[in-house]
């Protein structure tokens, strides 16, 4: 493996680990994630390349799962970071969320988040984006069995927001566009529920579930496609920074 390739690995497969220590998802591959993260960083470490951020994070969960591999209990963090934000601090503190607190979320706020979608950049400003919002009971199942997928061990949070795009205004050549304009959609409410305190965990589902089925129980219509859900709700658990390589492997300046 590449730089490059060594780097996606070992942050991928932290990432993994990172799930099971939470929610003990795809629990019984565990020790096989942990071991190619293992072997991962010790060829990083042989190589002698930079221990960034990233690469710092990903022996810190690595840590952390050994932890949890010995009492079997979630570990969770406190978010501490709540204090007057920029917008430069929210783009930095946000984190994918999935396990929540036994707290419903107010309505006022999931319309601010709901209209900092509908503010995101569009496609020849289109505005394509729909947004359906279902409240979420305890005795639901957990995300991942709601959307038909395997059956999911997460927290229950407490708002799942869709997104679906009319697909009758894109042509055949803009066929990534409604995709683009739903991921635009979806950082900016992700962001905004940062602000606002919630927490939240982008699903993707285009390709992984009946989409007949899921527009049936949603009443859309057909020419409708769902790309994506949000789920929302109050953290239990603020994810760790896991940092990010650094700048200069990921930008390449020409004309400066």
């Amino acid at each position: 493996m590449d730089e490059d390739l060594l780097g996606a690995t070992i942050r991928y497969s932290a990432h993994l680990l990172d799930k099971v220590i939470k929610m003990k998802w795809i629990e019984g591959r565990g020790n096989y994630y942990r071991e190619k993260l293992g072997r991962a960083l010790m060829v990083w470490r042989k190589r002698g390349l930079e221990v960034s951020d990233d690469i710092s994070w990903a022996e810190k969960t690595l840590e952390k799962f050994d932890e949890w591999n010995r009492k079997k209990k979630p570990i969770f963090a406190k978010r501490t970071d709540m204090k007057t934000m920029n917008v430069y601090d929210v783009i930095r503190q946000r984190r994918s969320v999935r396990c929540f607190e036994k707290r419903d979320v107010e309505k006022e706020k999931i319309l601010k988040v709901l209209e900092a979608g509908m503010w995101a950049p569009s496609s020849g400003n289109r505005q394509t984006c729909n947004f359906i919002v279902k409240r979420r009971f305890r005795e639901e199942k957990a995300i991942k069995g709601e959307l038909s997928l395997e059956e999911g061990k997460w927290r229950k949070g407490y708002v799942l927001i869709y997104v679906a795009i009319d697909t009758r205004l894109y042509g055949e050549k803009e066929k990534f566009a409604g995709a683009m304009d739903a991921a635009a959609a979806i950082q900016n409410m992700l962001l905004m529920a940062h602000y606002l305190g919630l927490g939240g965990c982008w699903s993707y589902m285009a390709d992984l579930v009946n989409q007949s089925a899921l527009k049936k129980q949603l009443g859309l219509d057909d020419y409708y496609y769902i790309y994506s859900a949000i789920l929302l709700g109050y953290p239990l658990d603020f994810p760790e920074t896991p940092g990010r390589k650094p700048l200069n492997k990921a930008v390449k300046f020409i004309g400066f």
